[in-house]
């Protein structure tokens, strides 16, 4: 069951609350899982409460008005509005540090988010999602014009709410910024790292909400094009690309297409650009200046990665900086087989390179060193054969959220049995993760 919404008179015991965390709540499994989530990163019920609203039958109130509804009830000095697929990464002693400085370099800030975007449409997002783990930007904080809904601060000495004029589940986070702004306060995104184990969706409800959206902010302060974490709004500003775009959005929503549409485009545009590189550039595709011949179906994450020079960049830099000449290497998975000349290098060459599809067999005597890309299986070595890995004393994985996702774990699992079986993360670059036994 869910925790009851509290009342003021089982308040009046607690304060001071530093943190009241709202959500509305459709998938009862999901929150309970978020509470304990942040329960076990320092978020205790001495300093914090949660607070729902239950919309598990029924849509009882939406992203404006229900989250209105919690923050009068909140008695915190810091309002969380969080989604109910959060996972906490990071404690609340990290929290605390990060708001106190931010209140040092702004005591006007307002609201803060782990993901926003600027003025000038760039975004800075703290987050492990299905599209990337650890993803990060430089500092501690950027003043933003729009905020991710995943996760909100609100300052309650601030005084602000979501318009009374709005209604839905898209884009209260920019609406929250624009309060601020009218208010003369400010916003930032900030650097706490969660994990985030939704998707965005995009359908009819999320037309009408940005043109709702678009209709009541036109009439205030100057023509604005403004950019959130997932789409474009104008604000009384001509811009033929956001017209194209909202147009081309309204169009296939219409038509029934309310998968992500977007990263549609995302793949046609990069698979123009593929065609750029091969037939009008007349380059070849290369690694450690050897030239590859991909195949007409590989990935175009892959492709692009290519022409960067950034393929298994992060795995390369890690191999280099941590495996050992001492220590035998498990190379597991297909995808990471253009890794076997850097831990040639990296070991010199003293040991026979293990190259396994399973960890169940044939494996090198005594210590040894594991390179994988198989998170899902070494997720079910650590929890069910944790024997077979008591030789391993480093493990460098590359990570892909989205394989432990697909499969309905989070990467905050992964790491929790990391640890209880000795192992903990050391080091990251990228999607690269290095964990090593403690001695």
């Amino acid at each position: 069951m869910m925790p009851p919404l509290q009342d003021s008179a089982s308040l009046l015991t607690r304060r001071p609350i530093d943190y009241s965390f709202c959500s509305l709540v459709t998938k009862p499994a999901l929150y309970q899982a978020m509470v304990q989530s942040f329960a076990a990163a320092g978020f205790d019920a001495e300093s914090c409460e949660f607070i729902h609203v239950d919309n598990t039958l029924a849509s009882v109130a939406d992203g404006y008005s229900g989250l209105n509804q919690m923050i009068a009830k909140a008695e915190g000095r810091y309002v969380i509005l969080a989604h109910q697929d959060l996972l906490a990464i990071e404690t609340k002693a990290k929290l605390d540090s990060v708001l106190v400085r931010l209140t040092q370099v702004d005591p006007a800030w307002a609201v803060a988010g782990n993901a926003g975007c600027d003025a000038l449409g760039r975004q800075y997002t703290r987050i492990t999602d299905r599209h990337g783990f650890n993803v990060k930007f430089p500092g501690d904080a950027a003043r933003v014009m729009s905020l991710d809904e995943n996760f909100i601060i609100l300052r309650k000495d601030a005084a602000l709410g979501f318009s009374e004029d709005l209604c839905g589940f898209h884009l209260y986070g920019t609406d929250i910024v624009f309060q601020a702004h009218l208010r003369g306060r400010s916003a930032y995104a900030v650097d706490f790292h969660l994990e985030h184990l939704g998707a965005g969706k995009i359908d009819q409800s999320f037309v009408t909400c940005m043109q709702a959206f678009q209709r009541k902010y036109r009439q205030f302060g100057p023509r604005l094009q403004v950019k959130t974490p997932s789409t474009r709004v104008s604000l009384g500003a001509r811009s033929f690309g956001t017209w194209l775009w909202q147009r081309k959005l309204a169009r296939r929503v219409a038509r029934g297409e309310t998968a992500a549409w977007s990263h549609k485009l995302k793949r046609l545009t990069a698979a123009l650009a593929d065609l750029w590189y091969r037939r009008v550039l007349r380059k070849a595709y290369r690694l450690e200046g050897l030239a590859l011949d991909l195949s007409a179906d590989a990935p175009l994450a892959l492709r692009k990665a290519l022409r960067r020079g950034r393929h298994l960049q992060g795995e390369a830099a890690m191999i280099a900086k941590h495996l050992r000449p001492d220590l035998a290497v498990v190379l597991q998975g297909s995808a990471l087989s253009l890794l076997q000349g850097h831990i040639r290098r990296a070991t010199g060459g003293n040991h026979e390179l293990f190259l396994q599809q399973s960890l169940e067999a044939n494996m090198p005597k005594g210590g040894f060193a594991l390179v994988t890309a198989q998170a899902n299986l070494l997720y079910d070595l650590l929890q069910d054969r944790p024997e077979v890995l008591a030789p391993c004393s480093v493990i460098i994985l590359s990570l892909h959220p989205a394989d432990l996702h697909d499969s309905g774990r989070s990467v905050s699992g992964f790491l929790a049995s990391a640890r209880h079986n000795g192992f903990a993360v050391v080091e990251t670059d990228g999607a690269a993760v290095v964990l090593r036994r403690a001695a």
